[in-house]
């Protein structure tokens, strides 16, 4: 995920940062990715690195 965040955001804290700002894509629902993957198990884990995969192309 963190190599993903740097190569899709070009500023380092743009990047490092995401994680624990709020995020209106249907996946997160207004949470941050951080809370999603708190409030989960691994398959959010997962499903945050497969919407980054996928942002990324």
């Amino acid at each position: 995920m963190y190599k993903s965040l740097h190569i899709i955001f070009s500023e380092p804290k743009q990047a490092n940062s995401w994680i624990q700002r709020d995020n209106q894509a249907s996946l997160f629902a207004g949470r941050s990715a951080l809370d999603f993957m708190l409030q989960g198990n691994m398959i959010n884990l997962f499903e945050v690195r497969k919407y980054l995969d996928a942002w990324r192309g």
